[in-house]
């Protein structure tokens, strides 16, 4: 079995300020994209994955409309140490919560 994936790199030119941030923004859109990509390519088989989370120090930005994000907080931003995260964007309206507190497990 063969698994070809191709990203695209939108310009050959040099990629800078705003132009970079697009750039490693669709690139990281691709690699959250590999697992299913390879599930879907293995017709479902996949059956031992883990995601692995760093803390992060700062909340990430709001996912778009009708799309939802999570993290690992390290206490700096919200959530306390140890937090799963998650910020919900429905309808435009952004809402932040823990999904996972740390400290009741």
């Amino acid at each position: 079995m063969s698994l070809n994936l191709k990203v695209k790199c939108p310009t050959r030119s040099p990629v800078e300020g705003d132009g970079l941030k697009a750039w490693l923004t669709n690139l990281h859109r691709y690699v959250k994209a590999l697992p299913g990509a390879i599930n879907t390519a293995l017709d479902g088989k996949l059956d031992n994955t883990a995601a692995t989370l760093q803390p992060l120090s700062e909340d990430p930005d709001d996912p778009p409309d009708g799309r939802a994000v999570y993290w690992l907080s390290d206490g700096t931003d919200s959530g306390d140490a140890g937090d799963i995260m998650i910020k919900i964007n429905a309808g435009g309206t952004v809402k932040t919560d823990t999904w996972i507190d740390y400290s009741a497990i």
